[in-house]
Protein backbone atom coordinates (compact mmCIF):
# COMPACT_ATOMS: atom_id res chain seq x y z
CA UNK A 1 0.00 0.00 0.00
CA UNK A 2 1.24 3.49 -0.82
CA UNK A 3 2.16 5.36 2.37
CA UNK A 4 2.90 8.75 0.82
CA UNK A 5 2.59 10.47 -2.52
CA UNK A 6 4.05 13.55 -4.23
CA UNK A 7 1.90 14.76 -7.12
CA UNK A 8 3.00 17.42 -9.61
CA UNK A 9 0.53 18.87 -12.12
CA UNK A 10 1.94 20.37 -15.32
CA UNK A 11 -0.72 22.39 -17.13
CA UNK A 12 0.23 23.24 -20.72
CA UNK A 13 -2.49 25.47 -22.15
CA UNK A 14 -1.85 26.47 -25.76
CA UNK A 15 -5.42 27.56 -26.48
CA UNK A 16 -6.80 31.06 -26.65
CA UNK A 17 -10.09 30.15 -24.96
CA UNK A 18 -10.95 30.28 -21.27
CA UNK A 19 -12.33 26.74 -21.22
CA UNK A 20 -9.07 25.05 -20.27
CA UNK A 21 -8.72 26.42 -16.68
CA UNK A 22 -12.26 25.57 -15.55
CA UNK A 23 -12.18 22.05 -17.00
CA UNK A 24 -8.76 21.31 -15.53
CA UNK A 25 -9.62 22.71 -12.09
CA UNK A 26 -12.62 20.38 -11.89
CA UNK A 27 -10.53 17.41 -13.03
CA UNK A 28 -7.74 18.00 -10.52
CA UNK A 29 -10.25 18.41 -7.69
CA UNK A 30 -11.81 15.07 -8.60
CA UNK A 31 -8.37 13.42 -8.44
CA UNK A 32 -7.21 14.77 -5.09
CA UNK A 33 -10.53 14.94 -3.20
CA UNK A 34 -10.68 11.19 -2.29
CA UNK A 35 -7.06 11.33 -1.10
CA UNK A 36 -7.85 14.36 1.04
CA UNK A 37 -10.95 12.72 2.52
CA UNK A 38 -8.88 9.69 3.54
CA UNK A 39 -6.24 11.98 5.07
CA UNK A 40 -3.53 10.51 2.86
CA UNK A 41 0.04 11.80 3.14
CA UNK A 42 0.24 13.83 -0.07
CA UNK A 43 2.10 16.88 -1.29
CA UNK A 44 0.96 18.84 -4.32
CA UNK A 45 2.89 21.01 -6.77
CA UNK A 46 1.82 22.98 -9.81
CA UNK A 47 3.38 24.37 -12.98
CA UNK A 48 1.05 26.30 -15.27
CA UNK A 49 1.97 27.33 -18.80
CA UNK A 50 -0.23 29.73 -20.73
CA UNK A 51 0.63 30.68 -24.31
CA UNK A 52 0.62 34.32 -25.30
CA UNK A 53 1.17 35.89 -28.70
CA UNK A 54 4.97 35.74 -28.59
CA UNK A 55 5.88 33.46 -25.70
CA UNK A 56 4.63 31.29 -22.86
CA UNK A 57 4.04 32.41 -19.30
CA UNK A 58 5.22 29.79 -16.83
CA UNK A 59 4.17 29.99 -13.19
CA UNK A 60 5.63 27.56 -10.67
CA UNK A 61 4.17 26.65 -7.30
CA UNK A 62 6.41 24.28 -5.28
CA UNK A 63 5.27 21.27 -3.29
CA UNK A 64 2.98 21.97 -0.39
CA UNK A 65 1.00 19.92 2.10
CA UNK A 66 -1.53 22.71 2.40
CA UNK A 67 -4.58 21.76 0.36
CA UNK A 68 -5.98 25.25 0.83
CA UNK A 69 -2.83 26.86 -0.60
CA UNK A 70 -2.74 24.46 -3.54
CA UNK A 71 -6.37 25.13 -4.44
CA UNK A 72 -5.70 28.85 -4.14
CA UNK A 73 -2.76 28.52 -6.55
CA UNK A 74 -4.86 26.44 -8.91
CA UNK A 75 -7.65 29.00 -9.04
CA UNK A 76 -5.34 31.99 -9.49
CA UNK A 77 -5.81 33.43 -12.96
CA UNK A 78 -4.30 36.86 -12.47
CA UNK A 79 -0.61 37.38 -13.16
CA UNK A 80 1.44 39.81 -11.14
CA UNK A 81 4.44 40.94 -13.15
CA UNK A 82 6.48 41.21 -9.96
CA UNK A 83 6.06 37.59 -8.95
CA UNK A 84 9.35 35.74 -8.70
CA UNK A 85 7.86 32.42 -9.78
CA UNK A 86 6.96 33.67 -13.28
CA UNK A 87 9.00 33.02 -16.42
CA UNK A 88 8.31 34.40 -19.88
CA UNK A 89 9.82 32.40 -22.73
CA UNK A 90 8.90 29.93 -25.44
CA UNK A 91 8.14 26.58 -23.83
CA UNK A 92 7.82 23.27 -25.66
CA UNK A 93 6.10 20.17 -24.29
CA UNK A 94 9.55 18.68 -23.68
CA UNK A 95 10.58 21.77 -21.68
CA UNK A 96 7.41 21.48 -19.64
CA UNK A 97 7.99 17.80 -18.87
CA UNK A 98 11.60 18.46 -17.89
CA UNK A 99 10.43 21.11 -15.43
CA UNK A 100 9.21 18.24 -13.23
CA UNK A 101 12.83 17.62 -12.20
CA UNK A 102 13.08 21.11 -10.71
CA UNK A 103 10.61 20.30 -7.97
CA UNK A 104 11.97 19.14 -4.60
CA UNK A 105 10.64 15.59 -4.45
CA UNK A 106 10.75 13.61 -1.23
CA UNK A 107 13.48 10.96 -1.23
CA UNK A 108 12.53 7.31 -1.06
CA UNK A 109 12.83 5.58 2.29
CA UNK A 110 13.02 1.90 3.31
CA UNK A 111 10.53 2.68 6.08
CA UNK A 112 7.63 3.57 3.76
CA UNK A 113 6.37 3.04 0.21
CA UNK A 114 6.33 6.36 -1.61
CA UNK A 115 5.05 7.27 -5.09
CA UNK A 116 5.91 10.20 -7.35
CA UNK A 117 3.24 11.16 -9.88
CA UNK A 118 3.45 13.68 -12.72
CA UNK A 119 0.29 14.75 -14.53
CA UNK A 120 0.76 16.48 -17.88
CA UNK A 121 -2.56 18.06 -18.86
CA UNK A 122 -2.33 19.62 -22.29
CA UNK A 123 -4.11 20.62 -25.46
CA UNK A 124 -0.84 20.83 -27.41
CA UNK A 125 1.33 18.58 -29.56
CA UNK A 126 5.07 18.16 -28.91
CA UNK A 127 6.18 19.08 -32.44
CA UNK A 128 4.87 21.59 -34.99
CA UNK A 129 5.76 19.21 -37.82
CA UNK A 130 2.82 17.06 -36.71
CA UNK A 131 0.46 19.91 -37.58
CA UNK A 132 2.02 21.34 -40.74
CA UNK A 133 4.87 19.24 -42.13
CA UNK A 134 7.45 21.41 -43.83
CA UNK A 135 8.77 20.47 -47.26
CA UNK A 136 12.15 21.80 -46.24
CA UNK A 137 12.24 19.81 -43.00
CA UNK A 138 15.36 17.68 -42.66
CA UNK A 139 14.27 14.17 -41.59
CA UNK A 140 17.64 13.66 -39.92
CA UNK A 141 17.38 16.84 -37.85
CA UNK A 142 16.61 16.52 -34.12
CA UNK A 143 12.87 16.45 -33.43
CA UNK A 144 10.95 17.14 -30.23
CA UNK A 145 9.20 13.80 -30.64
CA UNK A 146 12.57 12.06 -30.35
CA UNK A 147 13.27 13.89 -27.08
CA UNK A 148 10.14 12.42 -25.52
CA UNK A 149 11.72 8.97 -25.43
CA UNK A 150 14.73 10.25 -23.49
CA UNK A 151 12.53 12.23 -21.09
CA UNK A 152 10.37 9.16 -20.55
CA UNK A 153 13.44 7.09 -19.69
CA UNK A 154 14.62 9.83 -17.34
CA UNK A 155 11.22 9.71 -15.62
CA UNK A 156 11.56 5.95 -15.30
CA UNK A 157 15.03 6.28 -13.75
CA UNK A 158 13.71 8.90 -11.30
CA UNK A 159 10.74 6.68 -10.38
CA UNK A 160 8.23 9.22 -11.73
CA UNK A 161 4.96 7.80 -13.03
CA UNK A 162 3.67 10.00 -15.86
CA UNK A 163 -0.02 10.37 -16.69
CA UNK A 164 -0.86 12.45 -19.77
CA UNK A 165 -4.35 13.88 -20.17
CA UNK A 166 -5.21 15.13 -23.64
CA UNK A 167 -7.55 18.12 -23.89
CA UNK A 168 -9.36 18.77 -27.19
CA UNK A 169 -9.25 17.20 -30.63
CA UNK A 170 -5.81 18.49 -31.62
CA UNK A 171 -4.02 16.19 -29.18
CA UNK A 172 -5.54 13.12 -30.85
CA UNK A 173 -2.97 13.61 -33.63
CA UNK A 174 -0.26 12.33 -31.29
CA UNK A 175 -2.19 10.39 -28.64
CA UNK A 176 -0.23 7.20 -29.35
CA UNK A 177 3.05 9.10 -28.94
CA UNK A 178 1.92 10.48 -25.59
CA UNK A 179 0.70 7.02 -24.60
CA UNK A 180 4.06 5.41 -25.35
CA UNK A 181 5.83 8.15 -23.38
CA UNK A 182 3.59 7.65 -20.34
CA UNK A 183 3.38 3.87 -20.45
CA UNK A 184 7.15 3.52 -20.40
CA UNK A 185 7.03 5.01 -16.89
CA UNK A 186 4.13 2.81 -15.75
CA UNK A 187 1.64 5.58 -16.47
CA UNK A 188 -1.01 6.12 -19.13
CA UNK A 189 -2.53 8.50 -21.66
CA UNK A 190 -6.18 9.38 -21.04
CA UNK A 191 -8.42 11.60 -23.18
CA UNK A 192 -10.04 14.32 -21.09
CA UNK A 193 -13.51 12.96 -21.75
CA UNK A 194 -12.61 9.82 -19.79
CA UNK A 195 -10.06 11.20 -17.34
CA UNK A 196 -12.27 11.99 -14.34
CA UNK A 197 -13.98 8.59 -14.44
CA UNK A 198 -10.81 6.56 -15.00
CA UNK A 199 -8.75 8.41 -12.41
CA UNK A 200 -11.55 8.11 -9.85
CA UNK A 201 -11.33 4.31 -10.28
CA UNK A 202 -7.54 4.48 -10.00
CA UNK A 203 -7.60 6.50 -6.77
CA UNK A 204 -10.30 4.29 -5.26
CA UNK A 205 -8.26 1.13 -5.91
CA UNK A 206 -5.15 2.79 -4.44
CA UNK A 207 -7.09 3.65 -1.29
CA UNK A 208 -9.28 0.57 -0.85
CA UNK A 209 -7.19 -2.24 -2.34
CA UNK A 210 -3.67 -1.01 -1.65
CA UNK A 211 -2.59 -0.99 -5.30
CA UNK A 212 0.04 1.37 -6.65
CA UNK A 213 -1.10 3.86 -9.27
CA UNK A 214 0.70 1.87 -11.97
CA UNK A 215 -1.05 -1.34 -10.92
CA UNK A 216 -4.42 0.38 -10.81
CA UNK A 217 -4.01 1.76 -14.34
CA UNK A 218 -3.20 -1.72 -15.67
CA UNK A 219 -6.31 -3.23 -14.05
CA UNK A 220 -8.71 -0.92 -15.89
CA UNK A 221 -10.25 -2.22 -19.09
CA UNK A 222 -9.09 -0.67 -22.36
CA UNK A 223 -12.59 0.45 -23.32
CA UNK A 224 -12.65 2.76 -20.29
CA UNK A 225 -9.79 4.73 -21.84
CA UNK A 226 -11.29 4.68 -25.32
CA UNK A 227 -14.93 5.67 -24.70
CA UNK A 228 -16.24 8.69 -26.59
CA UNK A 229 -12.83 9.36 -28.17
CA UNK A 230 -10.67 8.40 -31.14
CA UNK A 231 -7.97 6.98 -28.84
CA UNK A 232 -7.20 3.29 -29.44
CA UNK A 233 -5.21 1.37 -26.83
CA UNK A 234 -4.76 -1.65 -29.09
CA UNK A 235 -2.61 0.38 -31.47
CA UNK A 236 0.21 0.60 -28.94
CA UNK A 237 3.11 -1.82 -28.91
CA UNK A 238 5.02 -1.02 -25.73
CA UNK A 239 2.97 -2.94 -23.18
CA UNK A 240 6.05 -4.96 -22.28
CA UNK A 241 7.66 -1.81 -20.88
CA UNK A 242 4.64 -1.24 -18.67
CA UNK A 243 4.94 -4.78 -17.37
CA UNK A 244 8.63 -4.11 -16.62
CA UNK A 245 7.63 -1.05 -14.59
CA UNK A 246 4.95 -3.11 -12.86
CA UNK A 247 7.56 -5.74 -11.87
CA UNK A 248 9.98 -3.05 -10.68
CA UNK A 249 7.30 -1.50 -8.49
CA UNK A 250 6.34 -4.88 -7.05
CA UNK A 251 9.99 -5.73 -6.38
CA UNK A 252 10.49 -2.42 -4.57
CA UNK A 253 7.34 -3.00 -2.55
CA UNK A 254 8.43 -6.56 -1.74
CA UNK A 255 11.83 -5.42 -0.45
CA UNK A 256 10.15 -2.79 1.72
CA UNK A 257 7.69 -5.32 3.17
CA UNK A 258 10.50 -7.82 3.78
CA UNK A 259 12.59 -5.21 5.62
CA UNK A 260 9.60 -4.22 7.73
CA UNK A 261 8.88 -7.86 8.66
CA UNK A 262 12.51 -8.33 9.70
CA UNK A 263 12.39 -5.42 12.10
CA UNK A 264 12.40 -6.70 15.70
CA UNK A 265 9.28 -6.06 17.74
CA UNK A 266 9.57 -5.01 21.36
Amino acid sequence: MTDSMDIAFLLADKSTTNLFPSVVTHLISSIISPLIEKDCDIRLALNTYKSTENSSIAITYPFTKSIHLFKENLSTDQINAGQENIQRKTMSICDILQSAFRFEWRPTSPDCFHENLVFLITDAVPCRELLSPSKSHDPDAPCACDQLEKISNDFLDANFTLIVIGVGELVSICDSLYADTARNTGGEYIPLTNAARVLHMVVESVISQGYTVSQSLRHIKEEEYEKNSSFCCSGLDKRNQCEMKHCQVMAQKGVWLLNRCRQPSY
